[in-house]
Parts: C-alpha cells; structure tokens; sequence
C-alpha cells in the first residue's frame, strides 16, 4: 500500500518532540491528531508497571518512590502480551512513567491517551488529572499547571472478567465475550500511544466531517467540532479549513468562518459547499479519491491550534426498492445501486496493541483479492490502521459499536457517551458507511422473540443518540433480529440442514433481504494446527481444543465425522471442504436473487484474532483456507451461478439446473 502523504508533509513541516527537537514518534504524530505546526511530546518508552490487587498506596504516586522491582514494558502494550499474566491476569494494574519537561511560557500543553483498556486513573505530580472509561476513544487531559523539569505519571488501569455474562458492565464487545476469543483473555493496558500535545489558547477536540448530499456536480460538506478557548474573555477566532488532494491531482479548496471564542468550550458545526469535488467510490465503482482537510485556528493571525483530517466525499443511503415497505436494504453510494459482498472483520488481534500496519495491509490485500466491496467490523472498533486502510483501499466498513449479546441497565449513561465518541472518532472515515447499535441482543430464545431491555431501551437510545449526531450515514437498530433488521442463519451448523436455507425466501421473504453471518468451523492448515495441537488425532487434547481454541467439537462431529483410518491430516482437509461448500452454497443461493429478494451478503468470519479453530477462512497467521478461495470464487462482480443442491447428487443422475449471470460492476 502507498505509503501515506502526509507522514511525509508531518516530517517536512517541523514535527519536533520536545525533549530533543528532533522527529516525534511517527506512530504518535499518526494518531495524535497529526502533530502539524505545533509541537508533541512522545511518551511511548519503557513504562513500569505492577499489579494492584488492594488499594493503592500513596506513596507510589510520587517521583522517589522505588519502583526498581516493578516490571518494565514498551508502551503501547496489553499486560496478557507478558508470559506472566497470558490468559490468568484481569483486574488493576498501576502504571509509572518519569519524564523531564521544559514548557514554555504561554503555551498550553495536553496530556493525552489514545486507547486504554478498560477504565483509568491518572495522577501527575501527585495531583489527580481525572479518570476515563472505554477502550477506543482518545482522551486527554489539561496539564498545564501541573508540569515540572522532573514529572512522575501513574495510570490506574482497570480491566475486568465480567462475572454476569447476561448482565455485562464493560462495554468491550467481542473482547468481553464471544466465542472466537476464548474467555481467558483479557485486553486490559495501555494499548495505544501516550503523548503531550502543545498548543496556543485554543484546542480543537472532537473533529469530523461527512458529507450530507450531492447536488447536481456539487457536494454539501458539513464539519462539527469542538473548540477548548484559554482567553479570559471572548475572543474573535478565524477558523480557516483547506482541503488539498491527498492521492490523486484535482482542485483545492479554502473556507473560513469567524468564531466567538467564548471562555471555555465552544462547539460548531458548519457547512460548505465544494464545487466539482472528486468523489469516494469504493474499488469495485471508481476511484477512492481523499482530501486532506487542515483546520486551524487563528487569534491576531497568529496560529493557536491545527488539526489534520484525511477524509473523502461520498454519500450513503439504504432505500426501499419497488415492492418493500419494511426492512429495507439497497445500499445506494453515491445515488448508484450497489450489492453487498463481504465478510465479518474479527479483531485484527486479540491483543490490539499487536497489530501492525503490515498485518492490516495482508488483510487488505486478501480482501481485494477477494472481491469483498464491504467489510463488517463485528462488534468492536478495531485499531485506527484498519479505517485509514480500507478509506485508501476503497473497502466499505459496516462498523457496530462495542455491544455483544446481554448488557447490565447500568450501563445507559456510559453507551450513549461512547456512542458519540464512536462517531467522533470514525466519523470523518469516508469508507464508515453505516453503524449498527449491537450485535444480537438477546440472552435467550424468548428475549430473543420478544426482546427485552437491550433491544426495547438500550438500542432505540443509542440509534438516537448516534443518528441526532451524524446525519451522513444509516444507523441499524441491532444486528441479528430477523425480520426487524438483517439476518443472521447457520444451515449446515448451529440448525438444520444446509438445503433448508432456500425455504427461508418462500416461507421468510421479510428476512432474506441482507445477511450478515452465515458459516461454519473449519480447522487452520496442518502447518499451523500443530503449533497448538498435536499431529497425532490419538493425542490430542479436545478439551484445551475446545476451552482455549474455541473448537466446537459437538457441532463438528455432526457435520465432520472423524472417519476410521482417518489422520489429522485428512481431518482438517475434510473441515476446510465442508466450509468451502457450504459458504459457496449461500453466496450462490443469495447472489442468484440479487435485487429479487437480496441486496447483499457478508459471511462470517474473516480473519481469526488469536491462534484458533473457528468460523475464519483466514487464520491467525494470515494463510488463507479453503473456504477463502471458495468466497472468492462466489464474489466475483461478474459470476454465473446456479442454484444447486448442497447434499451430493446420485450418480448418473440427469438434472436441470437454472444459470444465472452477474455484474456487479
């Protein structure tokens, strides 16, 4: 993938870190707010830490205290990434990090985190800073009066099992619970960089901008944010906004407003109209065309504070085609028709401080090559590589926030600031086209029938709450609930059998118009398996199969027998091909009604966030199975398929097949 533009315009326009006037940490600069004409400050070193089981002792807060044998680590990390703690450690763990500092007079320096799992605590000097709660949205703090030639920062992280699995507190999504990560990890650290941010009076904070409609050549543009002023009395700010071509040659564009400062926060939100824009497309449609959008503040001329967004333009809505009222799901980008091909995106890690720009880059890669046009980011945020990868690779994101089957009425309050942070954060990402509030709310057969508090509250409040703030995109109520929004079925896995499937559009048109899951477990390639199982099928220990690899052995003995004679070999071959077949018959049985009674399909699963035996067709090691090569053969944009019967046909046996044709172009 090209290597980004803006690194290189960052580093020409004097990035310096302040302890050393030299190039900050480029992973900082990236994902705090692209450090441009101002200064930052990188934290991310060597850190010690301890596990707190009791209370904390004061004495740990400050500079002298002898913390030699704690032990050390390089932030970002997760504390499961230390042998020590994998797969035993949930809880507290106290951080401590010295540093020298020389701020300047009159300047205003921020302390900010840009991902913590789960809940924080931070002391600077002693002093109490604040806490947060939630692993994915960057938080910072003013820290202006607290700084000194020698500072002492502790962070208190906290990260829990959750004891009540219906009733869950943590909003973590797939990392609280989920059956293709296995309940012994946990994500608890400082996964994202730590920094210091310097600016003049002003501080942006929350920045976004998504377009609200194409008129004629034209698009409309609307930008909302948030800005911190330090000046004791209001103060007239101009807001200047420049978009200049990010990966491609077209036009630039500059806009300004005037801002009445007032003491304290003030937020905006303005619209601009750009003439002839280059449009968003995804791959399969056109060109990803990005600007690169610099909003600054100016006070007398005389900058106080930069932001940096790569976005792009495009609109997204779902319509009703002819004949639906309800529960409707035909995408249109950019005013065209386009079907859904894709897949679900587990963590790209379990530990997301582990993921790299070259493993989202495989990822990318195996999608194109796959002809996905939309990814579904299953219920959690992922780490910021994948979003500014799939904007460039034009791979549209299905994003659902952080809910995963049953949650505590506590948790209300803490949703719904979550969910504005959501939109905050991925808000701006041109290949985010539409939310989804929860995946399958519901605990058991009759909360999932007739829903309880998670669909009846919670969700209609978060679809509120995320739709009253971003206009640009659709929001999906929840994910899994048949009839009322898309489906989720598994013939050929958790019911009935894989021929069954085609009843569903005679007998449950209102549920065939969009899938989102559909699969079946399938082993890793024998060169992976035996890095966590033994070759010998005699020797192998189903239940840690079952407990820590997610194998669902009941399930799979009734699909895959173990045949006699059979060796591990041929086992997982056996695997690989039932998964192969029976996703190849779904995506030709939907793709056959495209338009009809179909709009679109993305399988589950993609990619495998530890070393495991799931629904992925990708593993952990990035080496795809059988079944990855079948989507890809099912999802090409121009395909001739039938509508074939998934149980072996007899020999010699005549049969009529229908053929359909494609083009999804």
């Amino acid at each position: 993938m090209r290597k980004k533009i803006l690194f290189g315009l960052m580093i020409l326009m004097s990035i310096f870190c302040l302890n050393n006037e030299g190039n900050c940490d480029e992973l900082f600069n990236f994902f705090s707010s692209k450090c441009s004409e101002r200064k930052c400050f990188s934290l991310v070193d060597t850190w010690k830490l301890k596990p707190i089981p009791g209370e904390i002792d004061r004495q740990m807060l400050s500079y002298d205290y002898d913390d030699s044998d704690w032990l050390s680590v390089e932030i970002p990390h997760q504390w499961q990434m230390l042998a020590q703690f994998e797969n035993k450690y949930a809880g507290r763990m106290l951080y401590r990090y010295k540093f020298d500092f020389q701020p300047k007079p009159g300047k205003t320096y921020y302390l900010r985190f840009e991902g913590v799992f789960y809940k924080s605590n931070i002391w600077l000097n002693g002093w109490y800073l604040g806490r947060n709660e939630g692993y994915f949205a960057p938080f910072e703090f003013d820290i202006t009066n607290h700084l000194r030639e020698k500072n002492i920062l502790v962070v208190e992280v906290i990260c829990d099992y959750e004891k009540d699995l219906k009733h869950k507190k943590q909003i973590m999504g797939v990392f609280g619970q989920w059956d293709v990560i296995n309940k012994h990890r946990n994500p608890g650290g400082i996964w994202l960089p730590v920094g210091i941010i310097e600016t003049g009076k002003a501080r942006f904070r929350h920045l976004w901008m998504g377009t609200l409609a194409l008129e004629g050549e034209n698009a409309r543009v609307m930008l909302y944010g948030e800005m911190r002023s330090k000046v004791l009395k209001v103060a007239p700010y101009t807001i200047a906004v420049d978009f200049e071509p990010y990966n491609f040659k077209g036009k630039s564009y500059h806009f300004e407003f005037e801002l009445k400062g007032e003491p304290g926060v003030n937020y905006f939100k303005k619209e601009f109209v750009l003439e002839k824009p280059a449009l968003w497309w995804s791959w399969d449609r056109g060109e990803p065309n990005l600007y690169t959008v610099k909003i600054s503040a100016y006070l007398k001329d005389e900058v106080q504070d930069t932001e940096v967004i790569v976005t792009g333009i495009r609109t997204i809505e779902i319509r009703c085609p002819l004949g639906r009222k309800k529960n409707c799901w035909q995408f249109y980008l950019n005013g065209k028709p386009i079907y859904i091909r894709g897949n679900n995106y587990a963590p790209s890690d379990v530990y997301l401080a582990r993921t790299s720009k070259d493993t989202i880059e495989k990822d990318i890669k195996l999608m194109k090559e796959s002809y996905y046009n939309m990814i579904r980011v299953h219920a959690h945020i992922d780490h910021p590589h994948l979003y500014y990868a799939c904007d460039e690779a034009g791979i549209m994101v299905w994003q659902d926030f952080p809910l995963q089957w049953g949650y505590d009425k506590s948790i209300l309050k803490q949703a719904k600031k979550q969910a504005m942070e959501m939109v905050w954060l991925l808000g701006s990402h041109p290949s985010v086209v539409i939310w989804n509030c929860h995946n399958e709310p519901f605990t058991s057969a009759k909360n999932f029938l007739f829903g309880d508090w998670n669909v009846k509250k919670l969700d209609p409040e978060l679809k509120n709450v995320i739709k009253t703030l971003d206009p640009t995109r659709p929001v999906n109520l929840a994910s899994g609930l048949l009839n009322k929004t898309d489906c989720h079925t598994y013939f050929g896995w958790y019911m009935f059998k894989v021929d069954d499937f085609p009843k569903l559009f005679q007998l449950f048109p209102k549920w065939t118009a969009f899938f989102t899951e559909f699969g079946a477990q399938a082993f890793p390639n024998y060169e992976n398996a035996i890095k966590f199982m033994s070759p010998n099928l005699n020797q192998i220990n189903w239940q840690e199969l079952e407990e820590y690899y997610l194998l669902q052995k009941k399930i799979m003995d009734k699909y895959v027998p173990l045949q006699p004679g059979m060796d591990l070999k041929e086992y997982i071959i056996a695997t690989q091909d039932y998964q192969a077949r029976l996703l190849e018959y779904h995506i030709d049985q939907l793709r056959s009604r495209k338009y009809q009674q179909n709009w679109g399909c993305i399988a589950f699963l993609f990619n495998d966030s530890q070393p495991a035996i799931t629904w992925s067709v990708v593993d952990w090691w990035r080496s795809p199975k059988k079944g990855y090569y079948a989507i890809k053969e099912s999802f090409q944009p121009v395909y001739a398929m039938t509508r074939w019967k998934f149980a072996p046909y007899k020999p010699k046996q005549k049969i009529q097949l229908p053929i359909y044709l494609v083009n999804d172009y």
